[in-house]
């Protein structure tokens, strides 16, 4: 994938996200992957870090829902040649039937073909609803 560009690549890997398509995670992921998730309710990590830890953190979560799209997808180049900025929208299913719709902001940085840092900014509230954390 080292010929794509890193908005190409940001696209593909969100798409790998929303349809939980581990067997791709090696064409798009760096072994020094860095996930972070600042606004993620407890008990939710608030960082993964390494390709294992994010893999086996996003299974956990694809464990917890059915259903997983992202809507309205909008990415955006920087001055920064790896950076890529965008937002979207989701419409998903918890593995105990409750809808779960949420925004999100993403900030994806591309290096060797792969995507090695992934931050995402969500509202945590309708986590907590759907999936039933506890507030903190």
């Amino acid at each position: 994938m080292t010929d794509l560009t890193p908005l190409t690549i940001a696209r593909r890997w969100l798409d790998v996200l929303a349809a939980g398509d581990f067997d791709a995670w090696p064409q798009v992921a760096s072994k020094a992957l860095i996930m972070r998730f600042p606004f993620a309710p407890p008990p939710l990590g608030l960082a993964l870090e390494g390709y294992d830890d994010c893999i086996n953190g996003t299974r956990g979560f694809w464990a917890a829902i059915k259903t997983f799209v992202f809507r309205d997808v909008e990415l955006h180049t920087t001055e920064d040649p790896e950076l890529i900025v965008g937002s979207a929208r989701s419409e998903s299913e918890t593995a105990a039937g409750t809808p779960y719709e949420n925004r999100y902001c993403f900030f994806v940085r591309v290096r060797g073909g792969k995507v090695i840092e992934h931050s995402e900014y969500f509202n945590p509230l309708p986590a907590i609803r759907a999936f039933g954390f506890p507030a903190s």
